[in-house]
């Protein structure tokens, strides 16, 4: 029996790993959903000793599939440990990975007396549920799901009736996902998700709670700092210290041009009217033929510069900050906002799912089409005095919404 439920959950796997990649025109199954909570019933539930703590202390378990160096993914958790309650502890679980290699987020973890468990290394599926379960049953006041859309583990591990409350941080909106069905509560970081978890997956019990970030004041330095990097930054490029500098922030394949929409047309085009601007892409790369292609036809002013830690430096390199298109990174766009720079957002004629909103971003209106976008980002150019007031304006509203204190009052909220 042991041998045919491993199987079995391998299966719900496999479906959910075809969910994600080709979508199936839905962005929830309940007969998956359903098969999901049958197999959480099934498991063996082994007796679950419950651990005294002090009363005060608030335990929170963040469960995710895997950790990178690199995405905003990882850094939310990071950012959200570290913004949380004085007395609060965190302790993360990998289902899909066997070590942890993030340092902050090591860092972040044990300076609140949490820890970090790995189940990579466990090749039964059913074990690492079983395992999975004690640590939410007996570590936890509250589980928090950052999982990848196919991850089945998490969703059996905590099926069964009883335990903390599990909360969803609904990271990918736009596609599949399984896991609806043990949701006590999804978290959506942008307004669209909640139309698209109410109308698509069958949820109501949604709360938008903002991607926390970190000040500005705690990043960037004293002015002479700031304007040592930015000069080291460019002298690093090539890009001469008075020259207006566009950035833009996003992987790579948010950037394949679709119905039309092509950013690196319309780069080449603003960078034609504006002949002595330099373009910095991070995420994308030189090798990529339609980016070095780039590179060549504008005499070194586009340079994609590939993924990147730490990302203030180029921040500060930079005057004006451009969202890709079609598929937009609203962490990248809240980040470079919150660094003082002022943001154009990608067209309104993207896909209504690709596109970054969020309660910070509403006083942004975006242009109505790819004609308009390179419009503004000419005007933007051409008046500096407009684009600083506009990002400085929204560097502030960003603040309010994302960071320390304010981010912390609606957490509170949702405990």
């Amino acid at each position: 029996k042991s041998k045919d439920l491993e199987k079995t959950i391998m299966w719900a796997l496999l479906a959910a790993r075809s969910g994600d990649l080709f979508g199936c025109g839905q962005l929830s199954s309940p007969e998956l959903e359903a098969q999901i909570l049958k197999i959480a019933e099934e498991v063996p539930t082994r007796r679950f000793s419950k651990v005294n703590r002090p009363a005060k202390t608030k335990r929170w378990l963040h469960i995710l599939s895997g950790v990178a160096n690199v995405g905003g993914h990882t850094s939310l958790v990071t950012r959200w440990i570290g913004l949380g309650g004085d007395s609060d502890q965190h302790s993360v679980v990998l289902t899909f990975q066997n070590e942890c290699n993030v340092n902050p987020l090591s860092k972040a973890v044990n300076s609140t007396g949490g820890k970090i468990i790995t189940l990579g290394s466990e090749e039964s599926l059913m074990e690492r549920v079983i395992k999975l379960r004690k640590l939410a049953w007996n570590d936890a006041d509250f589980v928090v799901l950052h999982t990848h859309m196919w991850d089945v583990v998490a969703p059996i591990a905590l099926g069964i009736e009883g335990g903390p409350p599990v909360l969803f941080v609904n990271h990918a909106d736009h596609v599949f996902w399984v896991g609806a069905s043990v949701t006590d509560l999804v978290l959506n970081i942008r307004k669209k998700a909640e139309y698209l978890t109410k109308h698509y997956r069958g949820i109501d019990r949604n709360y938008q709670l903002p991607i926390p970030l970190t000040k500005p004041s705690e990043l960037f330095g004293s002015n002479n700092t700031q304007r040592s990097i930015r000069k080291m930054v460019r002298s690093s490029l090539h890009i001469p210290l008075e020259a207006p500098v566009l950035i833009t922030i996003g992987s790579p394949f948010k950037y394949n041009p679709i119905l039309g929409l092509n950013f690196l047309s319309a780069a080449k085009e603003i960078l034609q009217k504006c002949q002595d601007a330099y373009l910095i892409a991070i995420g994308p790369e030189m090798k990529d033929p339609d980016w070095g292609a780039a590179h060549e036809t504008t005499q070194g002013r586009i340079i994609a510069l590939g993924s990147q830690q730490g990302l203030v430096k180029y921040h500060l390199a930079a005057d004006l900050y451009l969202e890709g298109f079609p598929f937009g990174s609203v962490t990248a766009l809240l980040e470079a906002c919150l660094a003082g720079l002022a943001p154009i957002r990608a067209p309104m004629t993207c896909p209504l799912q690709f596109r970054s909103d969020g309660i910070a971003l509403d006083g942004i209106d975006s242009p109505v089409d790819t004609d308009d976008y390179i419009w503004k980002t000419v005007e933007f150019l051409n008046n500096r005095e407009k684009r600083v007031a506009f990002g400085l304006r929204f560097a502030e509203r960003v603040e309010n919404y994302h960071c320390g204190d304010n981010w912390k009052e609606q957490l509170e909220r949702l405990i």
